[in-house]
């Protein structure tokens, strides 16, 4: 009995630091930005939900018909089950070619595209299952249900959809991609996350969802892809730290960005 206790202890202490270990993958300086990103989408939220939220909606009602049509095209883009599968096929597909090549550094390239797909899936998955979970326990309306039968607020829990607003699903899929894509060319960070925004913002264009579901949305995905990718790079698996302590893609996968920047910086020479 009293060695199962002190297993149970043991095992309780391990999980209760779980958090903890979580964490302090990133670096110290790491941690200070996302404890300062956390309180400011705190206070910017707060704003946003109290000023900005229900007249933004408004303005988005007015929008012309075609305007509305176009951008409904566009926000399709954050469907989560196109992504996987594409990943998944992806991924498997590069776990069959590094199996039949016979030559060690092509076998090297390839498993470590499958493990980059694959984080790319994990990401989706794991920001997703948080972003529906909070979902279901705020239980917020959707604009259309002020627009519908005037009704704003939280009715938790949101077990149907006209209740699951804050945060946004779609949101979250094209951040968790943005990210791992910033990640594997973070030379073009800055356009790639300027996409992923305006993609993100979609959903407020289409009265889908409220800013402030956006933008929890986007902060929750931000850190869980990228503490996803610090634990990978714990496990030295598709991520490492540089000499620097900066999260940088394995060299094969470093590799294959560059060849990817030499291919698309490429100009056809002039005869």
């Amino acid at each position: 009995m009293a060695k199962l206790r002190i297993k149970n202890q043991n095992r309780l202490s391990r999980t209760r630091q779980f958090p903890n270990y979580l964490w302090n993958l990133f670096p110290l300086q790491e941690r200070k930005n996302w404890t300062l990103l956390f309180w400011l989408t705190i206070f910017v939220t707060a704003i946003v939900v109290v000023l900005i939220d229900l007249p933004l909606a408004k303005a988005m009602q007015k929008k012309d018909d075609t305007v509305h049509m176009v951008f409904a095209a566009v926000t399709d883009i954050g469907k989560s089950t196109i992504w996987l599968l594409g990943l998944a096929f992806g991924t498997l597909v590069s776990w069959v070619l590094a199996q039949s090549s016979s030559v060690i550094g092509i076998v090297r390239l390839y498993r470590w595209v499958a493990g980059y797909l694959l984080f790319s899936i994990g990401a989706i998955i794991i920001s997703g299952l948080f972003v529906n979970i909070i979902k279901i326990l705020i239980g917020r309306a959707r604009p259309r249900m002020y627009f519908g039968e005037g009704i704003t607020g939280i009715y938790p829990p949101g077990l149907n959809s006209d209740f699951q607003s804050f945060p946004s699903g779609h949101a979250s899929t094209v951040v968790a991609l943005a990210t791992a894509l910033a990640l594997f060319f973070p030379r073009w960070k800055i356009p790639i996350f300027t996409i992923g925004v305006i993609l993100a913002l979609t959903r407020v264009v289409v009265n889908a969802h409220y800013l402030s579901d956006v933008i929890v949305s986007s902060v929750i995905t931000l850190f869980i892809t990228s503490l996803l990718a610090a634990y990978c790079a714990s496990r030295t698996w598709v991520f490492e730290h540089s000499k620097k302590n900066v999260l940088v893609c394995q060299g094969e996968g470093r590799y294959i960005a560059r060849r990817l920047r030499s291919f698309l910086n490429s100009r056809p020479r002039s005869r």
